[in-house]
């Protein structure tokens, strides 16, 4: 029997991020049960580009503007809509596909409107993001977030998001599935790094150096939870514009000898199992699929409440942001000396890729829609 044809529309390229990983952790789970192919934004060859190839795929490039202008930057994502149309409608004419899968925020709409010009029975949106606290909503945003819903309203068979709150976002009041960002248990798994010990008090915080992971923030309480516990220490993987202010804090903050910075393609799962927290300090997230990765890892995470409580397996203790670094850091004390001998074990289940697959197997095969 011949494999369907899935099309799977990137938000950017494959490089290492939360939406990256999700669609390899898909990829990873189906390949052997449908042809898949992808839609990229970037030039540059990216992180994940070679494993995605080795699964039998392949990648098309819909190239967007990436200079230094922030005018230009702008212009192109308001005016970009009949480009992407015309490119998608090209690669859609070269093979008959059964479903497209757009991971592309707003502009799933273009996609999923060339989709059905081309008739393809399943036109999938996925939302990973929630509102950002910072974003200005001019009338140009209003008016370009009101045609784009509307075109995802009219065009896709099934709308799917991360949590509650990223199906709000991009939906609004939409019928819409929340399907959980699956993770591989046999890899992020404590049994497979048994041999690993925990080193006391270290922390840790995954994610791009950019504003919204709030890495200044985490700085500002590791000093104080620092001067308490000296022993303890601060693990930051990712890259990011922001990477040299961060450093420039740490060297300010005099923590140079307890904060280590690791590069985005460290083994996750190996400095997890060396580790007791983790800070998440984000100031919005779709889920925050790291902190679901660190609780299969027995992790603890003190997260903000810019994240879903779907995030939580157990393990996560959720602060307010405005608050401050001081109520952070002493919560994270009075947590510390009430529980460090107290072990607790993360309930994993619905987040395991195994059954995730199944779920989107069930949407991709046509079983599912909420038009």
């Amino acid at each position: 029997m011949q494999k369907k044809r899935v099309l799977i529309v990137a938000n950017d390229g494959l490089e290492i991020g939360g939406i990256q990983s999700v669609i390899m952790t898909i990829v990873r789970g189906l390949y052997n049960e449908y042809e898949l192919d992808l839609v990229s934004f970037t030039k540059d060859k990216t992180y994940f580009e070679d494993e995605f190839l080795s699964h039998g795929g392949k990648i098309f490039k819909i190239y967007r503007y990436s200079g230094n202008s922030n005018f230009r930057k702008r212009l192109d994502f308001y005016i970009r809509a009949p480009h992407l149309y015309h490119k998608m409608l090209k690669i859609l004419s070269q093979t008959e596909y059964d479903v497209v899968h757009c991971h592309n925020f707003f502009e799933a709409g273009i996609c999923l409107l060339a989709a059905k010009k081309k008739k393809v029975p399943v036109r999938i949106c996925h939302s990973h993001s929630t509102y950002k606290p910072d974003e200005k909503i001019n009338f140009a945003r209003r008016f370009y977030e009101y045609v784009y819903r509307r075109l995802i309203r009219k065009n896709a068979t099934v709308k799917i998001g991360c949590s509650k709150l990223a199906c709000e976002y991009l939906y609004l009041k939409q019928p819409a599935i929340i399907v959980n960002n699956g993770i591989d248990l046999d890899k992020f798994s404590l049994e497979k790094y048994k041999q690993v010990r925990k080193k006391k008090n270290r922390f840790i915080q995954i994610g791009r150096f950019e504003k919204s992971k709030n890495h200044i923030f985490a700085l500002q309480v590791f000093k104080i939870v620092h001067k308490k516990l000296k022993e303890a220490e601060l693990v930051l993987i990712g890259e990011g514009s922001m990477e040299m202010e961060i450093r420039s804090n740490v060297e300010e903050m005099g923590l140079s000898e307890a904060v280590h910075f690791l590069s985005a393609d460290a083994n996750i799962p190996l400095e997890l199992a060396k580790s007791n927290y983790m800070l998440f300090p984000s100031t919005y997230e779709g889920l925050g699929i790291v902190a679901i990765e660190a609780q299969a890892m027995d992790v603890i995470c003190f997260a903000s409440t810019g994240v879903p409580k779907e995030a939580d397996c157990c393990l996560c203790k959720f602060l307010e942001l405005n608050k401050g670094s001081t109520y952070w850091a002493e919560e994270i004390l009075n947590y510390i000396s009430q529980h460090e001998n107290q072990p607790c074990r993360s309930q994993m289940h619905r987040y395991d890729i195994k059954n995730i697959s199944k779920e989107y197997m069930q949407i991709y095969n046509g079983q599912v829609d909420n038009v």
